[in-house]
């Protein structure tokens, strides 16, 4: 079996909620950076069979990846097929391209994800059949409840994160981190390969958005620590959670000998990766628990990964789950947490929840090529309770 490969990586820098992104479709970021991808790689769109994206929230209507596709003005015989598993989504079209390729060697794909969280509309399910008497209560999608347990999920995350000793002042210095290792790599050009600008016309004027717009580098513990917390929950604060946010994501995938006929260079090559699901009232431990049974299946340590990636969905998520990797595998967890986010993670970027899981996958390759190569993982939780994990390798 031939291997697969990562030859490429992309996104657009990462809009705030009702910020520079506001206006532009999850489609249009979609299908910017399908022609970008192609584009740097001396592609036509006309090789490209398959496109897999994640896309999560109502906002674009039905088959949005066939829309970005034809927005992106591909060939309208390229396949595609959109996933939602939550904050998953992008993770899992990554490795559902990865098979695909595995069955079919000749195929050239691209997988990742988009979302435009600030174009999420407020539902009103009472008035499709008429509302005779009483209140009228609107939904809000960006509340990101739980449906399953009917609960908001910083509740049981910050719950969940406590049974594990992972108390407010730890999640608070996680997401200081996250700020400070985002501001040391943006001002070091460390994104420079990742992220490219994109063009938005306001008032008859045209600007580029170049970085991402949710980082706050001037943080500090003081200010985290007098935020107070959400929907109830017992640690969690708008300071040590990801953003709400805009943007897309997506890699280019093909085999290894493909690669190496088209003479270009790969990023990485996938070595496995694996779909987990689990309590869903304990989803913080879920990428560590997905990391451990992918190094296990494949005879590797964490002490075997250079860096790693677990998205900061919440600062429970990396927390929790790199202390139970710790545990496991008989290593330092401070270890641990110096190698895992390095560049920042979600707390600072942001979390487009489609497209995090194509993110944090390229993010973690162009570092471990920046320092060398090695083997890296990535995990992401999401969907009531599933968790996907990539293992790769940079040589």
């Amino acid at each position: 079996m031939d291997n697969v490969v990562i030859v490429d990586g992309l996104r657009t820098p990462y809009g705030k909620l009702g910020g520079a992104l506001k206006e532009i479709p999850a489609i249009d970021l979609g299908g910017y950076v399908l022609n970008e991808i192609i584009n740097r790689n001396h592609l036509n769109s006309e090789e490209i069979s398959d496109v897999i994206m994640g896309h999560v929230l109502p906002t674009d209507g039905m088959t949005p990846t066939r829309q970005a596709v034809l927005k992106a003005e591909f060939p309208i015989t390229t396949r595609s097929l959109t996933i939602d598993r939550a904050c998953c989504s992008a993770m899992t079209a990554i490795g559902l391209m990865r098979q695909s390729i595995i069955l079919d060697s000749d195929i050239i794909g691209i997988a990742g994800g988009m979302e435009n969280m600030s174009q999420t509309p407020f539902l009103i399910p009472q008035l499709r059949w008429g509302q005779r008497l009483g209140d009228v209560h609107l939904q809000d999608p960006l509340i990101l409840r739980n449906e399953f347990l009917n609960e908001p999920r910083v509740i049981y995350v910050g719950q969940s994160a406590l049974e594990y000793g992972v108390n407010r002042e730890i999640q608070d210095e996680w997401a200081l981190q996250s700020q400070e290792n985002w501001a040391k790599a943006q001002k070091n050009g460390l994104f420079s390969e990742e992220v490219i600008p994109f063009s938005i016309t306001q008032n008859e004027k045209v600007y580029e958005l170049k970085i991402d717009e949710n980082p706050r580098p001037n943080t500090n513990i003081e200010k985290l620590g007098q935020l107070s917390t959400v929907y109830g929950s017992p640690t969690i604060t708008p300071g040590n959670a990801s953003g709400i946010n805009d943007g897309a994501a997506v890699t280019l995938l093909m085999s290894g000998q493909t690669c190496k006929d088209r003479g270009l260079e790969p990023l990485a090559t996938i070595v496995d990766f694996l779909s987990i699901s689990g309590n869903p009232r304990f989803s913080c431990t879920l990428p560590g628990e997905a990391i451990s049974a992918l190094l296990n299946k494949a005879g590797l340590s964490i002490d075997d990964m250079e860096l790693i990636e677990i998205n900061e969905a919440y600062a429970a998520m990396p927390a929790v789950s790199t202390k139970i990797l710790a545990e496991e595998f008989g290593t330092p967890w401070e270890k641990l947490k110096e190698k895992t986010n390095v560049k920042g993670g979600a707390i600072s970027i942001g979390h487009p929840i489609g497209s995090s899981g194509a993110r944090i996958t390229m993010t973690l390759a162009y570092e471990l090529k920046r320092r060398g190569g090695g083997y890296g993982v990535a995990a992401i939780c999401g969907g009531i309770g599933q968790a996907d994990v990539i293992l790769i390798k940079v040589e």
